[in-house]
């Protein structure tokens, strides 16, 4: 499984310093890391505010706000004011770290259609005796010409292993 990510360090309006901001896919986010779905249930629909953005506990503490408070970072030289949603849990997201839904990132940091990183959960590997088959082949798909009306063309099935 594959999840879609955007990870940039921020500059901060009128403070020293950055921070780290990471637009995700929060559905696809989720299914790979179930502890940040259940960080965001308590707000979740609020994600996805063009402004709204989760701090970490050691951002929130550095920046000085709470949940429901507002912040201001920079684009360029343009500022920009972000809500905070809610605070993530220490135990789990220890570092200065913000959340926010991957298209309202894109969006109000001015990286529309960028990902820069892409998160994977790769299934447990079956063995071949367990499966049946000979997971090591190579697959390739199989096509067979067919006739839509006078055209010929061609359409292909699903992928079957090379012997």
């Amino acid at each position: 499984m594959a999840s879609p990510a955007l990870e940039l360090e921020v500059a901060l309006a009128g403070r020293r310093g950055s921070l780290r901001v990471l637009g995700v896919d929060p559905f696809r986010a989720g299914l790979i890391q179930p502890a940040l779905f259940a960080e965001l249930a308590g707000n979740f629909f609020g994600l996805f505010a063009r402004d709204g953005i989760f701090l970490s506990s050691a951002a929130a503490a550095e920046l000085g706000v709470a949940k429901g408070d507002r912040f201001d970072i920079l684009v360029g030289t343009q500022p920009r004011s972000l809500r905070v949603l809610g605070l993530l849990a220490p135990e789990a997201y220890p570092q200065r770290l913000g959340i926010m839904d991957i298209a309202s990132a894109q969006w109000t940091l001015d990286r529309l259609g960028v990902l820069n990183r892409i998160d994977l959960r790769l299934a447990a590997a079956r063995s071949q005796r367990s499966s049946g088959r000979n997971s090591h082949r190579s697959f390739r798909p199989v096509c067979s010409p067919w006739r839509w009306r006078t055209s010929a063309s061609a359409r292909c099935r699903s992928p079957v292993p090379i012997a």
